[in-house]
């Protein structure tokens, strides 16, 4: 009887892991997930388009061929994310301050975390990593190395 019931035990763990590992898949829940992310980008005019998210909701999520897309046309293509960065403020910016930026490739990311898209500017101006506390660009830049930063 014992034998039995362990086995029994073995079994509803298996099962259980197994449909965790199932229903927490995103492809699951990429439609809710686009959702939420649509609605905090709606906030400054941008909306994601054409992603398909991949990975696990409870280890972390990865995404390929991002497209967000503001109100005014601008549009910026990430092609693979797999780091966790939250933009919490930030603002569209027809003409760049600094004069090295004009000139750089769409995905350019400026020391000052003023990211090239088209023929406009996003400059970030507070952001949030994973696990930590939200932070001003400035606190960014200061803890990371901004050089040959580029969203591909």
């Amino acid at each position: 009887m014992r034998k039995n019931h362990q086995q029994l035990l073995i079994f509803s763990i298996i099962t259980f892991f197994v449909l965790l590992i199932y229903l927490f898949r995103p492809n699951l829940w990429q439609s809710r997930i686009e959702k939420y992310l649509n609605n905090q980008l709606s906030i400054t005019g941008w909306s994601l388009n054409n992603s398909t998210f991949s990975g696990h909701l409870l280890t972390g999520i990865s995404s390929k061929d991002m497209i967000l897309n503001n109100v005014d046309g601008t549009s910026v293509l990430f092609p693979s994310i797999n780091a966790r960065i939250k933009i919490l403020k930030a603002e569209v910016l027809n003409v760049c301050d600094d004069s090295d930026d004009t000139n750089s490739p769409i995905g350019f990311v400026s020391e000052s975390l003023v990211v090239k898209c088209g023929d406009k500017f996003l400059k970030i101006n507070e952001l949030q990593k994973e696990g930590k506390k939200k932070m001003s660009a400035n606190e960014y830049i200061n803890g990371n190395d901004m050089k040959n930063c580029f969203f591909k």
